[in-house]
């Protein structure tokens, strides 16, 4: 949800691996960075990957609020909830 929220506020991200959500939200070099889970040389050498890029971050962040607003939202969740509803309701 921290990644989701970040992303709503035009942020560029950087997250560990986790339950695969963040492979969904943060597209590696684009929109934010991705670092192995438990992995603290990784997260440093993400972090520093990620001050070099520093003139691209509001592009980055306008990439994560794009997402939000166009793919990944409550909106989108519930309209394919629905869908799924309806085709098994009418099988």
């Amino acid at each position: 949800l921290g990644i989701h929220h970040a992303m709503s506020y035009g942020l560029p991200v950087i997250a560990s691996e986790g339950d695969g959500t963040e492979r969904d939200l943060v597209t590696h070099g684009e929109n934010g960075m991705l670092f192995k889970a438990g992995d603290w040389k990784d997260l440093k050498s993400t972090i520093q990957a990620m001050l070099t890029l520093c003139a691209k971050w509001k592009n980055m962040g306008t990439l994560s609020r794009s997402k939000i607003e166009n793919s990944i939202n409550l909106d989108n969740m519930v309209a394919t909830f629905r869908e799924v509803i309806c085709d098994v309701t009418e099988a």
